[in-house]
């Protein structure tokens, strides 16, 4: 029995084909990619915003740091004239002290010199004493005064002003002390409040600095999922392109097997319709008289002969030669797919068993010939995968569809494709374009549609 026509070939190159698993998992692995290079940059703008809110506080810090440190340099002043203001106090208080002890001695020398000029002043008029009843009286006091006031008055002008400059000296140290006191007070309140600022501003920075670690980490998990998911995407691109090209590889050899086959099929058939053509023609020059040629009756031509008849020699006994069995088509199952005709036109040829166009001899027509112009669009019976784009011996230009559950569907004689090996394509999708290439007497699409690899009648599918 004849090996169905590239049954093999549909096997291996279905067997090489990625599994819808597989590319939907390739598909999500590159989806999940998208998704980690938007959050990366979505990252990437908040470290920017983060680090650019960082860039301030370390300026505040540094415009805080500047005040501090002008601050430090007027409390060092402050303290240096506190300190001098101290000193000055303390002479002052010294020359206080001092001047008190002067005044106690300006006193004591005072009352001494009243004291003498009164009593010199006795001295000098003993008879205004003598002769005076009361010595209380205003001359005598007026006396005493005038007789003392010269003498006391540059002690007590002296004295005035040791006072004086005694008042003079404390309140000035006082007043010194208490500007330095309060210059300082200011100083160092200023300065509590910028270190306060700055104990604020660096809790901010530990926490900025807290948050962009905390993306630095994210955007390196993100990264390393990254590079996982690219290597993974990577080898999976890899592993389908070797496997691509190893189906490739095996569906052509097959196909030029398949192709050697039918041409050598091809051949035994021509050697045979030969054959017989010589025996016809050794028969009809056989003479009058039955005479004929040794092996004239070992070469009947049943072809010649209307269906079902025997040849004119066959009346010995001789049986015409049988038509070719059929081969068995599988049984339908469940899961078939929804077939539409695959191009516009009349069927010009139905499946079944005919005589050849070009050879003449009877044999299976595989498949159903639709009568459309040349170049018209050929579509795609239903969805399915491309899995041959080529020529193909007496088929000419051909395209082949796996649909699934063991079903696909063959476009022969085509004049130009309009997809490629691996396309996934839809129903209606247009695969190829009508014409006249192989073994065809005028433009035409030969459609099959196979189960198993075996050829099976599209119309009741259709």
């Amino acid at each position: 029995m004849r090996r169905p026509l590239l049954a093999a070939l549909a096997l291996l190159t279905l067997s090489g084909m990625m599994p819808a698993s597989a590319q939907e998992t390739l598909e999500d692995a590159r989806a999940r990619r998208e998704t980690i290079a938007e959050e990366a940059a979505d990252n990437a703008s908040r470290i920017d915003a983060l680090e650019a809110e960082d860039a301030e506080i370390v300026a505040a810090l540094e415009e805080i740091d500047t005040w501090i440190a002008i601050q430090e340099a007027r409390l060092d002043r402050a303290r240096q004239e506190l300190a001098a203001t101290v000193e000055v106090e303390a002479e002052a208080w010294a020359r206080a002290d001092a001047l008190a002890a002067r005044i106690g001695e300006l006193q004591l020398e005072l009352a001494a010199q009243l004291v003498d000029g009164y009593v010199q002043g006795f001295r000098n008029d003993d008879g205004l004493l003598l002769d005076t009843e009361d010595l209380n009286s205003v001359p005598l006091l007026r006396f005493v005064i005038d007789e003392t006031s010269g003498a006391t008055a540059a002690t007590t002008d002296l004295l005035r002003l040791a006072q004086d400059q005694q008042a003079d000296a404390i309140a000035e140290a006082e007043q010194a002390r208490r500007e330095a006191e309060d210059l300082r007070d200011e100083i160092e309140g200023r300065i509590a409040d910028l270190e306060a600022s700055r104990v604020v501003q660096e809790q901010l920075r530990a926490e900025v600095a807290q948050r962009i670690a905390a993306l630095e980490d994210e955007a390196a998990i993100l990264a390393d999922e990254d590079t996982q998911i690219t290597e993974f995407i990577r080898a999976e691109e890899e592993r389908i392109r070797r496997e691509a090209e190893e189906a490739q590889r095996r569906a052509e050899e097959e196909a030029q097997r398949l192709a050697e086959e039918e041409a050598q099929r091809l051949a035994e058939e021509e050697a045979q319709r030969q054959a017989e053509e010589e025996a016809q023609r050794q028969a009809e020059e056989t003479p009058p008289d039955g005479d004929s040629p040794p092996d004239a009756e070992a070469q009947p031509d049943a072809e010649a002969q209307p269906d079902g008849e025997a040849p004119p020699d066959a009346e010995d006994g001789t049986e015409p030669e049988p038509e070719p069995e059929p081969e068995p088509e599988p049984q339908p199952r469940d899961g078939v797919p929804s077939f539409a005709r695959p191009v516009d036109g009349a069927i010009s040829s139905p499946y079944g068993y005919r005589t050849h166009p070009i050879y003449g001899t009877v044999r299976l027509h595989t498949g159903i010939d639709f009568n459309s112009p040349f170049g018209a669009p050929i579509r795609a019976s239903a969805n399915g995968t491309v899995i041959f784009v080529g020529s193909f011996s007496g088929y000419g230009n051909t395209v082949i569809v796996e649909h699934g559950n063991g079903y696909s569907t063959l476009y022969a004689h085509m004049s130009g494709y309009d997809t490629r090996t691996g396309a996934s394509v839809s129903q209606g999708e247009t695969v190829g374009f009508v014409g006249s290439t192989g073994l065809s007497t005028g433009p035409h699409l030969h459609f099959e549609i196979r189960l198993d690899g075996v050829a099976i009648d599209p119309a009741p599918l259709l």
